[in-house]
């Protein structure tokens, strides 16, 4: 009897536990679910930094697809802004340029090796310019 009891109570526990496997499974397929997008959503992030580009900008993820997310979003105003910066720095050189062509000069002849403007060789050239009225 005591024998029955004890194989009642244990079959009881298995089946609880039975139960609840049972139940788990579909909260752990969402949770695989949430996971795989969770996922692609990150990739996209990675996608977006590295598509600095005017031409990747048209190619973004909307709000509303499920591979959105506010972090996608965090990094594609970041690109943005680098985008502007870029194209910011690139019409300020070209004045640069201009100025320097203005003045009679090649701008090729004030950049270093990597294509920089060398500041300090633009100076010297500048202040060897005698101006009337001025001494040197």
């Amino acid at each position: 009897m005591l024998f029955n009891r004890i194989v009642k109570f244990i079959l009881a526990i298995i089946f609880d536990l039975w139960h609840g496997l049972l139940n788990a499974i579909p909260y752990v397929d969402s949770i695989r679910s949430e996971l795989e997008t969770t996922r692609i959503q990150l990739a996209g992030c990675g996608v977006a930094a590295m598509g600095n580009t005017r031409d990747s900008v048209k190619e973004r993820v909307q709000k509303g697809n499920p591979y959105w997310s506010a972090s996608y979003d965090d990094v594609c105003r970041a690109v943005d802004a680098e985008i502007r910066y870029r194209e910011d720095l690139e019409r300020e050189c070209m004045d640069i340029d201009n100025v320097i062509r203005h003045l009679g000069w090649e701008p090729e002849t004030f950049r270093s090796e990597g294509g920089f403007l060398n500041v300090g060789k633009l100076k010297s050239a500048l202040s060897d310019i005698v101006r009337p009225g001025t001494s040197s």
